[in-house]
């Protein structure tokens, strides 16, 4: 069951995502929060409970819940949050960070407009990746249903993109703050991400990252505006094209089986992972691991013979409507699948047929037990990929040493061995550079061709062009515990 649930734990692309404004829907409103962003420490007994993954807790003391993390700035290069002035922007508090970027609170002095501000790391920041989102907001312009862009600023240290200020946090944090839920609560929800689909897939963009934590409320309200963001892994295609992707890129969680098969793709990629972001949503279990406890591979499998989990009892109390909304959108033959135009035309998710009765007492906790899943998964494969380095504090010398030590005689024969195996795709017991770059990209993770190389340069000690085991743990120790 361990190596099981480590394998899950790759599973998810690292985002960091800013973003949200208002909307006309009436929801109850969820209850009173002290604060929207967490810093990872409220589920530090979640994640000790869990003999395969109590290292990863203590290699994120400090990390965040998601890719994005608040807290004060330490010595890292955008220093301590102060009040600062980019062009007609003043920068305000940090809001989060990330690996590569930070979040901060901007006002436009001439508009007096509260924005998100997203500072890249001039060091660690792909130009090609940023530039390649900058240019997908800029072409979608501004809908109430997705991060929409405002304003980029090329500066010599730094750029900034100026999204809209979301401060409601992620979708189903949203839901389990709500407490009682029932099928119409969540049809309002899903009308606004369906809506959003609707436009992009209208402009010719394909997401291709969808999943719960890339949908965002504007605010904590009842009357909280539901955004779709993070369009980095977008891409523009024509209506009616159809590609073949090389290296499958998103969550593997959410791939359709068209992915999964290498068969040709389109804006049905995007309705799919709806179709299982929707059916969580209403049942709290994943279709295709409802259990919680597949690798991978074994739910790979399930997608591509299309066998999602229709007995267990959370998804047999759903009404008839909400079943047929599910069944149409996870229909394997993409030529069959709902679009999202048709979707939105639906008489579950157009409101007409919806039940307003609650959904069943444990929804919620399973829903957050599923969430709490997904920030964990994504907290160790950021540390995996070296996105956020742990780090140690004002501890003794000693104390660091016996740190270390104890962690890694857990980590390296569990974690560093199957994310080893992610990687080594054919088994040859060395990682070359076409393998690293395709997992990569299988990862979410879009680096150019220079930070690939500097992975392997750092990586391949005995310059043999390839990443043995043994180089391979001796960086992941370096970044996991020295935090370098």
């Amino acid at each position: 069951m361990r190596m099981r649930l480590l394998k899950r734990l790759t599973r998810a692309p690292v985002r960091s995502k800013a973003a949200p404004t208002t909307s006309e829907q009436h929801l109850p409103p969820p209850k009173t929060k002290e604060t929207s962003y967490s810093n990872g420490t409220g589920w530090v007994g979640f994640v000790t409970t869990a003999t395969a993954l109590g290292v990863a807790i203590l290699m994120h003391r400090d990390a965040p819940s998601s890719d994005v993390e608040c807290g004060s700035s330490g010595d890292s290069w955008w220093g301590s949050p102060k009040l600062e002035h980019r062009g007609h922007y003043t920068l305000l508090k940090e809001l989060g960070r990330g690996g590569f970027s930070i979040v901060r609170l901007a006002v436009d002095t001439q508009t007096k407009q509260m924005l998100a501000a997203k500072i890249f790391d001039p060091k660690s920041s792909s130009t090609e990746t940023i530039q390649a989102e900058i240019d997908i907001l800029r072409y979608l312009g501004v809908h109430r249903n997705i991060v929409s862009l405002h304003d980029v600023l090329y500066l010599k240290d730094e750029t900034i993109m100026l999204t809209d200020l979301v401060e409601g946090g992620e979708l189903f944090d949203y839901i389990v703050d709500m407490g009682s839920v029932s099928e119409q609560d969540a049809a309002h929800l899903l009308h606004d991400v369906c809506q959003a689909l609707d436009y992009v897939h209208s402009r010719g963009v394909c997401h291709r990252d969808l999943k719960p934590e890339n949908v965002l409320l504007s605010d904590r309200s009842a009357k909280a505006n539901v955004k779709v963001a993070d369009f980095g892994l977008s891409r523009r295609q024509r209506q009616g094209e159809q590609i073949v992707e090389k290296f499958p890129n998103g969550t593997v969680a959410y791939w359709a089986p068209e992915i999964i098969k290498r068969q040709p793709q389109d804006f049905g990629v995007d309705t799919w992972a709806f179709g299982v972001l929707a059916y969580i949503t209403l049942t709290g279990v994943h279709p295709y691991d409802p259990r919680g406890d597949k690798s991978d591979a074994e739910i790979v499998k399930e997608i591509a013979n299309g066998n999602y989990d229709v007995e267990n009892k959370w998804y047999k109390s759903l009404t008839a409507d909400a079943k047929d909304f599910l069944t149409r959108l996870l229909d394997s033959d993409p030529s069959k699948r709902l679009t999202a135009k048709q979707a939105l035309q639906h008489p579950w998710l157009s409101g007409i047929t919806t039940s307003s009765e609650p959904l069943d007492s444990g929804y919620t906790q399973r829903l957050q037990s599923y969430q709490r899943l997904q920030q964990l998964r994504a907290n160790i494969l950021a540390v995996v990929m070296g996105v956020q380095h742990a780090k140690l504090g004002k501890a003794s010398d000693d104390d660091k040493k016996r740190f270390t030590s104890r962690r890694t005689a857990t980590v390296n024969m569990d974690m560093f061995k199957e994310t080893f195996a992610l990687f080594d795709k054919d088994e040859s017991g060395c990682i070359d550079r076409d393998e690293l770059k395709g997992m990569l990209l299988a990862l979410g993770q879009q680096l150019s061709s220079s930070e690939v190389d500097e992975i392997m340069r750092q990586a391949d000690t005995d310059g043999d062009g390839k990443i043995s085991f043994t180089e391979f743990v001796s960086m992941m120790n370096e970044r996991l515990f020295l935090g370098i």
